[in-house]
């Protein structure tokens, strides 16, 4: 079995990131800059949904895909992720199951 490709599922909600002065987005970006400095050459790519899903996509569908396809997964639990309609607390849920041996982080 080849080893998974760093991927990484980044859960959080665009309110918070809005309120941030997007502050969420920028971190994203900022590890996925620090982890490939840690794995060298290999490119760590990090789904966000506003920076990967262009409109008129089916939002779940390609939340499930990213979901399949990432080695982690990063929650970011905030007041407003916990209280956030669903959308966040179901990626969640299913960054439990996230690629094939995926670690939450």
């Amino acid at each position: 079995m080849q080893p998974l490709r760093p991927t990484g599922f980044w859960s959080y909600t665009t309110d918070d990131d809005r309120v941030s002065g997007g502050r969420l987005s920028q971190l994203r970006r900022l590890l996925a800059d620090e982890l490939k400095l840690k794995v060298g050459r290999t490119p760590v790519y990090t789904f966000q949904d506003v920076a990967a899903i262009p409109p008129g996509k089916d939002w779940e569908r390609e939340i499930d895909a990213a979901l399949e396809q990432a080695s982690f997964c990063i929650p970011i639990i905030t007041p407003g992720f916990c209280t956030a309609n669903g959308a966040q607390r179901r990626s969640t849920a299913s960054a439990r199951s996230c690629g094939d041996g995926a670690e939450t982080i």
